[in-house]
Parts: C-alpha cells; sequence; structure tokens
C-alpha cells in the first residue's frame, strides 16, 4: 500500500476553506485539498483501491461520503478512536469525489493528522525535476525555493533546477537543488535551458515546469507524484496540468486548462468558487478539446516525450506552452489539489506583452488544428479593428511592429538575440506615434495576410529541421559544452 497524500490544512483563514470547513463542531474533509478526486484516479490511474487513515484523540463519529452531480451519497456512518483506517475498492463505489466528516462525540476530541493511501495494480515510484525560469525576482523565487527544499527532505525523488536568466543568484551545483545562469531569452529560454538539462542528465523520469512567483501547495507535487507512479499506459504520453487560484481572491480559480479556439484562447473552470462543493465536482468534469493545453505555472512533462516531439519555439515569452502542449496531442490531465496561487494577468499587461501576445498567437496558428488562411484572416483583422476602435495608436504601432516581425519568421526572429529584440520592443513602444501609423498598420495587415501561404510553409520548416534536438537551442543560447563539463564535474 502507498501513500497517495497527506490530508492538509493552512495557518491563513482566507484559504481555509479550501482544506478544512468547519460547521459548528463538524470538520468536513469533503474540500478541494482534501477530498479524493474517484472519477480521475479510477480514469487515469492503476489504482483498486483507497485507503482513509486517520489519527484521532477521542471519539468521532466518521460519515464517509461521495458526491456528484446529484449531490452528496452517504456510504457509511461509523464511530472512531485512535487510529481509523477504513478501505474502499474503486469497482464498488461511485461518484466523482470522495471525502468525509468528522463530529467529535467526547468533549476535547481531536483531530490530528491523515491520509489517503492506495493499491495499484502497478506503481513505479517515478522521479520528478522541477525546472524553475526567473529573471531578478529573488524575493519571490527564493520562497519557492525553501518550499521546495524543506520538500525534498521526505520526497528524494524530487530534485529542482533554477534557471536565472538574470545571473543574480549565486550558482549552485547541489545536485538536489541546482541553480545555473542562463541568457535572457524570456520564458521560453528559461524553461528549454531546464528541459535539456534534465533530457541530457537523464535522471528523471518527469520535469515539472513551474513559474518563480507562485504560491506553491506542497501536496500538489506528492499528489502529482502519486498519480504518475500507477498511471495508466494510454496517459504515458499526456501532460499533466496544474489549475492557477487567484493570489488576490484565493479560493476562485482563474483557469484550470485552456485551448486555443483558432482565433482566440479559451479558459476553462475561470471564475469557480473552489471553496464550493458543486463547483468542486464542476471542476473534475471539464471536457477535452482540440488544442488543449497546460500552462507552465505548473506543468509536468514526460521526459521522454520531449525527446520525441522535440523542444519549444523561441519565442521569448507567450505562447510557448500553448504551442508545446497542443503539439503533444494527447490528452491532457489535470485534478483537484494540483495547483497554485499566482498573481492576476491583468497587473502585467503592457504595449511590451502584447507585442509578444499579438506576434505569437499568429504563430500559434500555423500549428493548431483546424487553422488556415481563413482563421488568420479574422485574427488579424480583428485585432487590427479591436485597436481601431480602441483608439489607442500605440496599440496599432505595437501591433505593426509584431506583423513584421511575424512575417520575418522564426528565422528573421532568432536572428538576433532574444534579449536585444526586447530592447528593440521597448524602444518601439517608447517612440511618439502620430495618426499615420493607422495606414502603416493597415499595410502591415494586407501584407500578412497576402504572404500567408509562404510564411506558413515557414513556420511548418522551422520546427521540423529545428526543434527535433537541442542543437538549435544549444547554439541559440550559447551553451555548447556546458552540460556535458558539469556532468563530467558531478561524475569524478
Amino acid at each position: 500500500m502507498e501513500q497517495l497524500y497527506a490530508l492538509i490544512t493552512t495557518e491563513e483563514p482566507a484559504k481555509q476553506d479550501l482544506y478544512i470547513k468547519q460547521a459548528g463542531n463538524v470538520l468536513d474533509f469533503c474540500t478541494y485539498f482534501n477530498s479524493f478526486s474517484l472519477k480521475k484516479w479510477r480514469q487515469y490511474t492503476t489504482l483498486q483501491t483507497v485507503t482513509i487513515k486517520l489519527s484521532l484523540d477521542g471519539l468521532f463519529e466518521v460519515t464517509l461520503l461521495t458526491v456528484d452531480r446529484e449531490g452528496e451519497h452517504i456510504l457509511q456512518r461509523e464511530q472512531a478512536r485512535g487510529a481509523y483506517e477504513h478501505t474502499l475498492k474503486l469497482s464498488d463505489i461511485d461518484g466523482d469525489l470522495l471525502g468525509f466528516r468528522l463530529e467529535p462525540l467526547s468533549v476535547g476530541a481531536r483531530y490530528l493528522s491523515g491520509a489517503y493511501h492506495g493499491t495499484a495494480s502497478e506503481w513505479h515510484d517515478k522521479k520528478i525535476g522541477v525546472g524553475i525560469c526567473t529573471f531578478k525576482r529573488e524575493k519571490y523565487v527564493r520562497r519557492t525555493m525553501a518550499v521546495l527544499s524543506d520538500f525534498q527532505k521526505e520526497h528524494r525523488w524530487l530534485s529542482v533546477l533554477v534557471v536565472d536568466n538574470g545571473s543574480t543568484l549565486p550558482v549552485q551545483e547541489i545536485p538536489s537543488l541546482r541553480v545555473v545562469h542562463n541568457r535572457n531569452y524570456g520564458g521560453s529560454g528559461g524553461f528549454t535551458r531546464a528541459m535539456i538539462e534534465y533530457v541530457e542528465e537523464g535522471r528523471v523520469d518527469y520535469i515539472l515546469l513551474m513559474d518563480d512567483d507562485i504560491i506553491l501547495e506542497p501536496s500538489a507535487i506528492e499528489r502529482t507524484h502519486s498519480l504518475l507512479s500507477c498511471l495508466k499506459s494510454e496517459y504515458r504520453d499526456s501532460f499533466l496540468s496544474g489549475a492557477m487560484l487567484s493570489l488576490e481572491q484565493p479560493t476562485i480559480q482563474y483557469e484550470n486548462t485552456a485551448y486555443w479556439g483558432k482565433i482566440r484562447l479559451h479558459g476553462l473552470g475561470k471564475g469557480f468558487h473552489m471553496d464550493d462543493l458543486h463547483d468542486c465536482v464542476r471542476n473534475e468534469l471539464l471536457g477535452s478539446y482540440p488544442n488543449q493545453y497546460g500552462a507552465w505555472w505548473y506543468c509536468c512533462i514526460p521526459l521522454h516525450r520531449i525527446r520525441e516531439i522535440g523542444y519549444p519555439l523561441p519565442v521569448f515569452l507567450k505562447g510557448d506552452d500553448m504551442e508545446y502542449g497542443i503539439r503533444n496531442h494527447r490528452p491532457i490531465m489535470s485534478m483537484n489539489g494540483i495547483a497554485v496561487w499566482h498573481q492576476a494577468f491583468s497587473t502585467k499587461i503592457s504595449d511590451v506583452v502584447n507585442y509578444y501576445s499579438d506576434r505569437n498567437m499568429l504563430i500559434i496558428n500555423n500549428y493548431a488544428a483546424g487553422c488556415s488562411w481563413a482563421t488568420f484572416f479574422l485574427a488579424v483583422c480583428g485585432r487590427f479593428v479591436k485597436r481601431l476602435l480602441q483608439g489607442r495608436l500605440m496599440s496599432l504601432q505595437i501591433l505593426c511592429k509584431a506583423l513584421a516581425d511575424y512575417n520575418s519568421g522564426l528565422q528573421g526572429i532568432t536572428a538576433c538575440r532574444a534579449d536585444d529584440k526586447m530592447k528593440e520592443v521597448q524602444a518601439c513602444a517608447a517612440a511618439s506615434v502620430s495618426f499615420s501609423v493607422v495606414v502603416q498598420a493597415a499595410y502591415a495587415v494586407i501584407c500578412s495576410i497576402l504572404t500567408y501561404p509562404k510564411m506558413h510553409q515557414q513556420y511548418a520548416h522551422f520546427r521540423k529541421s529545428e526543434l527535433s534536438d537541442a542543437s538549435f537551442w544549444k547554439q541559440y543560447l550559447h551553451m555548447e559544452g556546458a552540460i556535458d563539463e558539469r556532468i563530467h564535474k558531478r561524475t569524478i
């Protein structure tokens, strides 16, 4: 029998209802973090039984229940004290979630601890390597590093690599927690560097890509490991996506997974109240869509799959995770309790960010299923009309720059250093602008539409010829020999 994950609590009142709810003296563990995703464990894994183990001080009534769209279904009520254990066969119970409630029956009775355990027909302990990309955000990344370092004390299967694009953290070569310096080639450069490091070392089974400024609940990693260790063969190639909860409103889900709808992005599970049991069930029942992906604030990728499908697009930021998830062309896995808190993206919007968003969303049109000249036409014209109606001339100037660079292809985009390209965009966003930009933008739109067939072939060719292995990225990041040298040092 393996421990799947421990029951957890929090000292933050704003998050409490995600962990243990309290109504009177009853403790409710049928919550976002402490329920058991019955439907998903049955769907994704070879798990056959689940066992609830509790440590109790005093006498309690334990109520076991399942939950689905129709409501709650009581499985059993029994009294317990001290060490409580109850095992259920997954094949014998229906429902989307499994949970329990505790009602104290003796004075001073206390819940002490607990966990879900399970037996699977196949269990292979997987090794996970975390890859974090950071740029001059020492306060945030050090916090995440501290959480992961503490987690590693009891979970030796986890290793951590921080790719520092700003080179402001000291280089660290401890095998379990490393820091390497990297050129500032954005999130795509940092995350790809982590992929290359782990692939060439070959010491892990999965790479968990993670933003530097998240708030992490370590239990998410524990259940990630358990799920991957008993995964069914049909999900061997799938990515596991963690949801994003709002840092400003910590019980609200910003997004579970998302998909590219040919013209714009569609987030799934937006605005769900994860302190509400009904929304916890809804969150487990979100459907699958073409061009679905998991964002890289928390996304676990099989190492072998990187070898098979190649490396991400060199697009600096915005869209690299989208295209890579779409490229994998496998079902995306997700589960309640596998999530991070992240600041709302509305606080990070700028003209520079809009440049990358405009340019890279058009690039993705060349790779996503169902996209064509028609969807490209609608996407380009829609952006132009929207900015024209907004009356912001600078946004049209940024669109001109995005279209010009799009029309140079990835060969043109990567012909100069990515940090120099960022300076170009910043200069464009700071330059003066006149009404003539309306004509310039209209001309850029027409040119991009007319040259679509040629550019479509170029984008397809670049991915096939340059990204199937790490050669392009090693040269682009000027990292030839760096990994081999470190691997040699660790073996002597």
